[in-house]
């Protein structure tokens, strides 16, 4: 009986947790959703606005400063949304390469890590390599 109560208790427990990591992520992702919003209109209105060259030059920094946040809002909200998905299918907290348990402090500081931190390295590592070799061919 006291084996049930304990199994009864951890499930109990992680439902909650998971409801809990479900709900930090839909708060980040509505974040972010209105972060790219935010950034599609500055870029929008930066299109449109009649400035002479001094003002264009640094209209054009900014657009490529807004363009590559919003790459890396886009890119996080799909990290979110994958990391829900695992959280649904029951796989969340495993890498994806190795399928060792990814540390909890990771978790902590980046919720939609994918891989564990040798196996990020190494895929990191390996997306160097590929883009040098594009770069390399053009």
């Amino acid at each position: 009986m006291r084996t049930q109560i304990r199994a009864a208790h951890h499930e109990t427990a992680g439902r909650h947790a998971e409801g809990a990591l479900e709900s930090q992520l839909a708060q980040q992702e509505a974040g972010l959703v209105a972060r790219r919003h935010l950034l599609k209109d500055e870029i929008a209105r930066m299109g449109k606005d009649g400035r002479d060259s001094a003002e264009y030059s640094s209209d054009q920094t900014a657009f490529g400063v807004n363009a590559a946040l919003l790459a890396a809002t886009a890119r996080t909200m799909r990290g979110i949304e994958d990391a829900l998905q695992r959280l649904r299918s029951e796989t969340y907290g495993r890498c994806m390469d190795c399928s060792d348990r990814i540390p909890a402090a990771r978790l902590e500081a980046l919720p939609f890590a994918e891989r564990c931190r040798g196996c990020q390295e190494r895929h990191d590592e390996d997306q160097r390599d590929a883009a040098e070799v594009r770069y390399r061919t053009l």
